[in-house]
């Protein structure tokens, strides 16, 4: 998960949190929602020895 406060020109990484095969509950910190239109949100993920894919700014 990373979060933005201008509109995603740079960002901040909330983990990385390492989700399992076991069943375990994946989880980040969470992070105040905002009125403003720059605080945006968005998701990622990687598979071990892969790249690292994120999905659109929300």
């Amino acid at each position: 998960m990373d979060v933005s406060n201008n509109g995603g020109a740079s960002w901040t990484q909330c983990g990385p949190y390492l989700v399992d095969a076991d069943g375990g509950v994946p989880y980040t910190r969470g992070y105040a929602t905002s009125s403003s239109a720059s605080r945006v949100f968005r998701a990622c993920g990687r598979v071990t020895g892969a790249y690292s894919v994120c999905g659109p700014w929300w």
